[in-house]
């Protein structure tokens, strides 16, 4: 539809503004927009062979489905945004307690296998490298 329109400032612009849509709510108004923009505007549509014109109905019949649906799932936005806040609430105060955790166990486990354990992979792996670096041989010695 965005090549159709591409000479129409006005749909033009109206084609830039729905894609730039966030979330599944925008895609669905989206579906919507695109079905009446075809519907009322189709002259460009139908001068293009590779267009199927029957999307357009079907843009429309899936708007009208998920719309329904969420009709009878009857959930609130603001019901998930409390849940999602709850939720990052949650995690947060799980990291804070994980990292008191990790950087006790390294202060009693220092010196000892189980030292390893609290100590993250990308840590783990930094360390091992830094024992890894070669030291200079004698005569790069001499020669610096």
């Amino acid at each position: 539809m965005s090549y159709a329109y591409r000479k129409d400032k006005a749909y033009s612009k109206k084609m830039d503004e729905l894609r730039r849509g966030h979330g599944r709510r925008d895609m669905t108004m989206d579906l919507k927009s695109y079905s009446i923009i075809g519907r009322d505007n189709p002259e460009p549509l139908t001068s293009m062979p590779a267009f199927d014109y029957s999307k357009i109905a079907e843009a429309m019949a899936t708007h009208d489905a998920i719309m329904d649906a969420q009709a009878k799932a009857g959930v609130d936005p603001q019901t998930v945004e409390e849940s999602k806040d709850i939720m990052n609430r949650a995690y947060t105060y799980f990291k804070i307690a994980a990292d008191e955790i990790k950087e006790a166990g390294r202060f009693l486990f220092e010196g000892t296998d189980r030292y390893n354990n609290y100590v993250s992979e990308y840590r783990q792996k930094i360390s091992k490298k830094a024992r890894t670096i070669a030291p200079l041989n004698d005569d790069a010695a001499e020669a610096v």
